[in-house]
């Protein structure tokens, strides 16, 4: 049954006062959809999404009450996107650049469970993987991104011309590691990326592996020491491997993952003009030192409200090309476009690895396009609830912003900002009161308890 057959009736009904939410007449809901807000509706594909998300972010139980406080939740959060469509929030340039890149994001997670796909954990991995989780070992490292470079090293160690102090301060910009001698300290099961740590657990105790290759790049590594757990009995044994059978699925998952796009990148063809590369980096992170501090990179992802400060910068640069591949060009400008979606932490220590990111995602959108995923009912429903959740912000932010500062003795900003926070909880509980009398809510309970939790 469509949308539309099954909404109009509802509407009449409500307006004649003969359906409201509080309704004790049974719905006839399309089996799809557990709410209807206004002319928005809440399916139970985008009620499993928010719902799963938030569960792993708290402590709650599982049960038909927090089902319904959360989708409760969830139509407050459409009530707030609703006003901020009213408001013409949706128009900002700020929106119209977070929902393509949240498709961007949600197709490029659609085609890394395509890559993936089923992965199968045998009992013998899970207890190679308890094996090491029982077993830490203090490692040491070279790295670098040239081979050459890391097969030299390896031949100085070997001849024993060198050891990993001459060599560390050549191999690595982190002072720490630099006069440590690349040493990594002590690591486990879980710690590293799959092929780091089965070169660890493959040598032995004061021994030097060959040369390997990894995510990152080239490593050598050393064991310098090993510390074993006490003899661990069979039911510690079963307890970890139910407790980290996903999470070894998911290591997998990674390692498949990481292989895919490695040979995927390698046949693009990718052509890089280093000396531009380094030049932007200095300017791009100049700029953002300014706006967030020197060595704060705790943010996710780096505000986009600086670009226009980033491109006035590298004005004359914006045209220049940065990367090309066999099929297109990435001009500094298609890399600037880039930065909201990108890491910040790589803006800040690993640029190179952040220009990767960027060609990287826009070949996988291309792709992505080409094969129509942003036509795909699934892939459409979690834009389109993200796309929500982020108007609702906006309105939250608006609403915030109209509430005049009260000027007290003794107040501080913090102060006026608490202020304000306390009159936006008691105006948005009225604001949803009064919302929910003027539209049309109506919540469908009993599918609830029929959806299924993962």
């Amino acid at each position: 049954m469509k949308f539309y057959s099954f909404y109009v009736p509802l509407v009449l009904l409500f307006l004649f006062g003969a359906c409201t939410s509080d309704t004790k007449k049974p719905i006839d809901f399309d089996r799809n959809v557990v709410a209807i807000v206004g002319l928005d509706t809440i399916t139970i594909a985008q009620f499993k999404l928010s719902y799963e998300t938030a569960m792993l972010k708290t402590a709650e139980t599982d049960n038909n009450e927090t089902r319904q406080f959360h989708l409760n939740r969830m139509v407050e959060g459409y009530l707030l996107a609703q006003s901020a469509r009213k408001h013409l929030l949706d128009t900002s340039a700020n929106y119209q650049q977070f929902r393509e890149m949240t498709e961007r994001e949600v197709m490029r997670e659609y085609q890394f469970e395509e890559i993936h796909g089923d992965i199968f954990v045998s009992d013998l991995q899970l207890e190679e993987a308890f094996r090491r989780s029982q077993e830490s070992r203090l490692v040491r490292h070279l790295f670098s991104k040239n081979k050459s470079k890391i097969l030299e090293w390896y031949d100085l160690l070997q001849n024993g011309n060198e050891d990993f102090y001459s060599l560390a301060p050549v191999a690595f910009i982190n002072q720490e590691l630099q006069n440590n001698g690349g040493l990594l300290g002590w690591l486990s099961w879980g710690d590293t990326d799959l092929k780091f740590e089965d070169v660890i657990y493959s040598i032995g105790k004061g021994s030097i592996s060959e040369p390997f290759q990894s995510i990152d790049g080239w490593h050598i590594i050393r064991v310098e020491e090993i510390k074993r757990n006490l003899i661990p009995s069979k039911t510690e044994l079963e307890k970890f491997k139910y407790k980290n059978r996903d999470k070894l699925i998911r290591i997998y998952q990674q390692d498949k993952l990481s292989d895919y796009l490695s040979g995927y990148m390698k046949n693009q063809e990718l052509t890089i003009n280093i000396p531009l590369v380094r030049e932007i980096a200095s300017e791009i992170r100049e700029i953002y030192r300014d706006f967030i501090g020197q060595e704060d990179v705790r943010l996710t992802r780096l505000p986009g409200t600086k670009l226009e400060s980033v491109q006035l910068r590298l004005k004359d640069l914006l045209n220049e090309t940065l990367v090309t591949s066999k099929n297109r060009i990435w001009t500094v400008q298609d890399f600037l476009n880039r930065i909201p979606e990108l890491p910040a932490r790589f803006i800040f220590q690993e640029f190179d690895k952040a220009l990767a990111f960027a060609v990287r995602n826009d070949i996988l959108a291309e792709e992505a396009y080409r094969q129509g995923l942003d036509k795909l009912p699934n892939i459409r429903e979690h834009v389109t609830l993200k796309c929500n959740d982020y108007l609702a912000r906006l309105e939250t932010q608006r609403m915030i912003q109209q509430i005049p500062v009260e000027m007290r003795p003794n107040f501080t900003e913090e102060d006026g900002y608490l202020y304000q926070l306390q009159q936006w909880r008691k105006l948005r509980r009225e604001y949803i009161e009064i919302q929910k009398k003027e539209t049309v809510v109506i919540t469908d309970y009993r599918t609830l308890s029929r959806i299924k939790y993962e």
